[in-house]
């Protein structure tokens, strides 16, 4: 098992753990459910956590890959690479906001559900740049997905 391989098994931790998060969180706060609220703000940290080591594998990966690899191939990694950035920022952002929740929560109040509808909110908003950043990594290796403004014209032989 090389970086490649590792990062391919973790990167898909934040997207899960983002979208499994918001329904729990949703769910929770529809049933008022203390413990599913705090479930699911505990996985959006559990998502950061893996953003971080799925960034970190990454770095290790695009080696791996560039080696010999096109300058389109190039080109779609440094698109993935800038989407990554942006999904680790907003799922530590996530991450962080959800550990002030859960410190908020220990007192269920009124504004209480103001915050998890907030932090429902960012979870959401979370999962839609995390499905961004794997959608340009899925683009390296699958041309099926890519845009039809993205033509192989150079070849590395």
């Amino acid at each position: 098992m090389n970086a490649v391989h590792i990062h391919l098994l973790v990167n898909h931790f934040p997207i899960i753990g983002t979208l499994f998060g918001s329904i729990l969180l949703a769910i929770g706060i529809i049933s008022k459910n203390i413990t599913l609220k705090k479930t699911g703000l505990y996985t959006f940290i559990f998502a950061a956590i893996f953003s971080v080591i799925a960034d970190k594998t990454g770095e290790k990966a695009e080696h791996i890959v560039e080696e010999g690899a096109t300058t389109l191939t190039h080109t779609l990694i440094h698109e993935h690479e800038e989407a990554a950035e942006t999904a680790v920022l907003v799922s530590l952002i996530l991450g962080a906001l959800s550990v002030v929740g859960l410190v908020l929560s220990r007192k269920e109040n009124t504004n209480s559900t103001i915050i998890y509808l907030f932090l429902l909110l960012a979870g959401l908003s979370s999962f839609g740049v995390q499905l961004l950043a794997a959608n340009s990594g899925g683009q390296i290796i699958h041309e099926e997905i890519r845009s039809p403004d993205f033509e192989d014209t150079s070849y590395n032989i």
